[in-house]
């Protein structure tokens, strides 16, 4: 069948609905921050909107559009939306917000010096009710990603929202930048905010730090930014044979397994984990007997420790009860792979965060303890004088042992929880099942059951940021105010089902 030249705009044989347009088109604010979300040029979107114009009948010079005329609306749109956005948030800050901030060297493709890279820095809080997933604050450009300019620049947006006095927690990656005794960001930001406030260490990065522990106690360092194994794994996996039954199989329970399981019970509230070895590829992989044994080695303590703990990371209410345990299973597994064991407790001397005086508490509102350890925890923290100020001073970093108690790392801090919240303590000397009828209990629950303890908020806005780095505008001013713009579109319009875009 010959093909025939489809005739401009639509059928006129298809069903019509009379629509009104207003004739400075670009003024629309939903066009304007839908075009940025979607990081349309100004030609895009002029040409998109153009077409569905004359796809409507309409005659183009009746409107005022043109590329230049879509440029100055959208800058104009995402001004005012900024500002509006600023002043809403203003209004209605979260009583108690965490600060989140991570940092990214981004590329320049569109300025006037294309290749140079700059450290570019997220900054967002979190709080309920309005903000409990995050608001982005801005994405400065930075000198260097050193501890006091991340604090510098966190703080002026901090003060430009009006937010320094509602921070209760700072929420960061468990870098030398971030977490140094003495010119890290989180030190410098609780000096200048001037009142000490929680330490939440992102718990995903901790344990990122262990497993990376674990492998190079069993491959040696990772020397370049990419794992090669991971890199060599990718390479060739279409390569590999993955279809077949006999190929992919459960594997013998591993000795390793068996050794932990008897001699030291299973972990706690952990049910028994089978794996799929990763040995089951070892011959196309060629790799040799050692190896697949340091693989083994890796999957049982990914399978028996690091993935409970992952599941359960996003729980600041579990975390104290979590972490003390996670030291006495490593404690244990020394009898098991004490090569292993070692490693992950070097670096737990260093990520102690949530068995600190002031972070234990928490513990009071998770499920992980039973009534007696909670009642222990209240009574050694009613036992304790509460110091006359909070000083923002080094972190008590606690030692552990097998016998040690989340009680015994109760002292003078452990009263900054609900200092914070400014509430009363007497339903702590209550029995706990009458706890949940206590209304201070319900706010300081309400407070850890909200607060973050992973970063993932700065990760997202680092992605955003990232998105939309060489795209739409190259001025600094701009660019915050495209961000601005892309999270309000984002937040209007969760999705782009039909429902939603009803709004």
């Amino acid at each position: 069948m010959d093909y025939q030249q489809p005739r401009p705009g639509c059928s006129h044989h298809q069903d019509t609905v009379t629509l009104t347009f207003p004739r400075r088109v670009m003024e629309c604010v939903d066009i304007c921050s839908t075009a940025d979300r979607l990081g349309l040029s100004d030609n895009q979107v002029t040409a998109l909107v153009s077409a569905t114009l004359k796809a409507g009948g309409a005659d183009l010079d009746k409107f005022v559009i043109s590329t230049s005329t879509t440029r100055r609306n959208r800058m104009l749109t995402r001004y005012h939306i900024s500002q509006e956005y600023m002043a809403a948030f203003s209004e209605d800050p979260p009583k108690y917000a965490a600060l989140h901030w991570d940092g990214k060297m981004l590329r320049d493709v569109l300025g006037s010096d294309p290749g140079t890279t700059s450290e570019t820095l997220a900054v967002l809080v979190s709080g309920p009710p309005a903000y409990p997933e995050g608001k982005l604050l801005g994405v400065p450009v930075i000198d260097s990603s050193t501890g006091t300019v991340q604090a510098e620049a966190s703080m002026d947006l901090l003060e430009a929202w009006g937010l320094t006095g509602v921070i209760t927690a700072l929420v960061f990656d468990t870098t030398a930048s971030n977490s140094g005794v003495h010119r890290g960001a989180a030190k410098l930001l609780e000096q200048q905010l001037d009142r000490k406030v929680f330490y939440l260490a992102c718990r995903h990065h901790i344990l990122e730090v262990l497993v990376g522990a674990v492998w190079e106690n069993l491959f040696g360092k990772v020397k370049s930014p990419e794992n090669p194994w991971f890199k060599h794994f990718k390479d060739v996996w279409t390569d590999l044979t993955t279809d077949n039954p006999t190929i992919l199989h459960a594997s013998p329970r591993n000795p390793l397994e068996s050794s932990w399981s008897h001699s030291s019970g299973q972990v706690d509230g952990q049910k028994p984990v089978f794996y799929e070895d990763v040995s089951c590829f070892a011959e196309q992989l060629e790799y040799d007997e050692e190896t697949v044994v340091k693989l083994e080695r890796l999957n049982l303590f990914l399978g028996l420790f690091y993935t409970p703990m992952w599941m359960s990371s996003t729980l600041a209410a579990d975390a104290p009860a979590n972490d003390l345990q996670f030291m006495k299973d490593m404690m244990k597994f020394k009898r098991t792979d004490p090569e292993i064991a070692q490693a992950v407790l070097q670096k737990l001397e260093n990520h102690k965060w949530y068995l600190t005086q002031e972070v234990v508490p928490f513990a009071l509102f998770g499920s992980r303890l039973s009534d007696k350890e909670k009642q222990d925890i209240a009574a050694k923290r009613h036992a304790t004088e509460k110091p006359d100020s909070f000083q923002t001073r080094e972190t008590y970093v606690p030692s552990v042992t097998a016998k040690t108690t989340l009680a015994d790392l109760v002292g003078p801090e452990s009263h900054l929880l609900l200092d914070t919240l400014g509430i009363e303590y007497d339903w702590l000397l209550q029995p706990v099942a009458t706890w949940p009828r206590s209304d201070d209990y319900s706010k300081a629950l309400e407070y850890v059951s909200n607060v973050k303890v992973v970063n993932d908020i700065a990760e997202r806005g680092v992605k955003m940021m990232t998105d939309f780095a060489n795209i739409i505008t190259t001025d600094s001013q701009q660019k915050q105010y495209l961000l601005q713009t892309v999270e309000y579109n984002r937040e209007r319009f969760d999705s782009f089902k039909k429902q939603t875009l009803r709004k």
